[in-house]
Parts: structure tokens; C-alpha cells; sequence
């Protein structure tokens, strides 16, 4: 099994690679007045207007200068594509990506199915440390989303 290892607030993230779309360089974001402060802004990805949440804002609140090793992981958001019959894509600005293959014992250990200490999926370890296997639902919850795709939901 392949991961997105990254980094946010500190700590270290995967995602699974089957959700992730693309991984850039932060372009340049345009900001929106009015959005909650973990929104960074909006881009043009492939023609299509894209928002993009700070995860490490999100995760402890704390705001932190663009940094050259900054990405934005485009992933897809899989609840919404019945409501508009388009999926929606959604940029997280992380830290230091990089795809890994990973066991799939550490990512999902028989008999660990409670630990979940961080609200953002469940913690894991591995030969380098603690980790979250981030799961996107948990971020990019129905509430989340309605902030970023405002009037296109039901």
C-alpha cells in the first residue's frame, strides 16, 4: 500500500494515495473575506476554482508563514459528487509530502480498531515515530465543506 506522508501543525499525516488527485508547490492562493481563518484561499487548478484548507491551522489554530517546502495536496471530495454530478476537488496546504509504501499492518493493526486520541483519524506508529492516518471525511466534514462550497448543497 502506497501513502501521502506529510506534515501538518508539527505532526506527522498520511493519506491514502487513492484520494489524492495531484501534489504541487503552494501557487499563489486568493484570499476570500468572510471564510473561516483555516480557509488559506482559492486557486485555479485544471480550470477549475479550488479551495484550500491549512491543515495545521485547522489542527491547533496557529498561523504560520508560507514556507518553500509547502504543498497542496489535491484531493477529491467524495460525498458531494451525487449532489452536483461533478466531483468536487479540495486543496490541503501540508508540509514536506512525499508518497511512502507502508505496510499495511502499521496503517491498520488487527485488534487496534479504538485508537483514535486525535480527531482527525487514528493514530499509528512506525519505524519513525507516531503518525495520523488522516481520514478526509473527519476533516472536510459536511460543515467544512458547506464554508468552502457555499450555496451548493442542499
Amino acid at each position: 500500500m502506497v501513502v501521502l506522508m506529510c506534515e501538518a501543525a508539527g505532526g506527522r499525516l498520511a493519506i491514502l494515495v487513492r484520494d489524492v488527485v495531484e501534489v504541487i508547490a503552494r501557487p499563489h492562493l486568493q484570499p476570500l473575506a468572510g471564510k473561516p481563518d483555516w480557509f488559506a484561499g482559492l486557486f485555479a487548478y485544471r480550470g477549475r476554482v479550488t479551495p484550500v484548507v491549512e491543515l495545521g491551522r485547522l489542527m491547533d489554530g496557529d498561523v504560520r508563514p508560507p514556507m518553500w517546502s509547502n504543498r497542496i495536496v489535491v484531493v477529491r471530495v467524495r460525498e458531494t459528487a451525487a449532489e452536483s454530478g461533478r466531483e468536487k476537488l479540495v486543496g490541503l496546504l501540508v508540509d514536506r509530502a512525499a508518497a511512502e509504501p507502508m505496510d499495511e499492518q502499521v496503517l491498520n493493526p488487527a485488534g487496534d480498531s479504538a485508537n483514535r486520541v486525535v480527531p482527525w483519524g487514528a493514530t499509528r506508529l512506525d519505524d519513525r515515530g507516531m503518525f495520523c492516518a488522516l481520514e478526509l471525511t473527519s476533516v472536510l466534514t459536511p460543515e467544512r465543506l458547506l464554508a468552502l462550497f457555499p450555496g451548493e448543497h442542499g
